[in-house]
């Protein structure tokens, strides 16, 4: 007598046979399946490592690893409570070097740890140095025309800078950034941050400042406005400078800017023609405003006194 299956009894079976085969799976491996109540709630979370005990004079330089976690509990304690779940490595009497450091988890009462891994964490210890930097300002912009700093002073001139090795020997320059723009005439006291840079001047981060801060004292005031004379700086072709007058209009230039400035020349230009007569351009010393920018210049032969008579 021929027994006439189901097709729907042949998908049964086989569906019963892949549900044993995941059981034995997971019970060959000893996975641990969540047995969760109806009052529990079961969470997967993230934490990164706390480091305890670290001995003085070192720190912690490699990257802080993050623990996967699998907790069990109450609602309330799971979502209340995230800040007492921690996940803890104890560096007590390790030196300086790579570790291969065992973590332990911490959770509030009443909720369970189902399974967390890695189990054990690589942590880089290093020993912490301190050198001293000489304190320079850095100016952003510039001031108002018109205007300079004078009687510039910075407490203290040189920082302690503290960190680990590897990153203490790339600090170059301790500086204060003192903004220029839109300050006004008068004494001025700023207390700014230290910022530490590399030899390229880009910003470091996670050393040690002390002082954090420093004061800077200054004083903007507006230039003096003064006249100095002009002076040429030309040549010319086949004729002796002394058999020629010159003309200068006007023969001075109003100058705002460094005091120290006596004259202000002109761009050299060569005179290839006698008579010459043409506008010529000053240079603009550092840091000041003359005006005007050109002036003109008138070169002849110089007229003997007998044929003036």
């Amino acid at each position: 007598m021929k027994v006439k299956i189901k097709s729907s009894d042949v998908y049964l079976r086989v569906l019963s046979l892949v549900i044993a085969v995941i059981f034995w799976l997971f019970a060959k491996q000893n996975v641990q399946i969540p047995n969760i109540s109806e009052r529990q709630q079961y969470q997967k979370v993230m934490k990164k490592v706390v480091f305890t005990d670290i001995e003085e004079g070192l720190t912690v330089t490699s990257e802080v690893p993050e623990v996967f976690l699998e907790l069990s509990g109450p609602f309330w304690e799971m979502t209340q409570n995230q800040e007492q779940i921690m996940v803890v490595a104890s560096l007590k009497n390790r030196r300086a070097g790579r570790h291969s450091i065992d973590v332990s988890v911490r959770v509030p009462e009443n909720v369970n740890i189902i399974q967390y891994y890695p189990e054990t964490i690589d942590v880089r210890l290093e020993s912490l140095t301190t050198k001293k930097l000489e304190l320079q300002n850095l100016n952003l912009g510039n001031l108002p025309q018109g205007r300079e700093l004078q009687n510039l002073s910075i407490t203290p001139t040189e920082v302690a800078v503290s960190g680990p090795d590897s990153l203490l020997g790339t600090a170059q320059s301790a500086t204060v950034t003192l903004e220029l723009r839109d300050l006004s005439v008068g004494e001025h006291k700023l207390s700014l941050p230290i910022q530490i840079r590399n030899a390229s001047g880009a910003l470091l981060s996670g050393l040690g400042i002390n002082p954090t801060h420093a004061e800077v004292r200054f004083e903007v005031v507006e230039k003096a406005l003064r006249t100095v004379p002009v002076e040429l700086d030309f040549e010319v072709e086949s004729v002796d400078l002394e058999e020629l007058e010159v003309t200068v209009i006007p023969k001075e230039v109003s100058l705002v800017g460094d005091r120290q400035i006596e004259a202000v020349s002109s761009e050299p230009f060569v005179v290839s023609e006698i008579p010459f007569r043409g506008e010529v351009k000053l240079v603009v010393p550092s840091g000041s405003q003359i005006w005007p920018e050109t002036v003109e210049v008138l070169i002849a032969e110089r007229i003997p006194e007998e044929e003036e008579q």
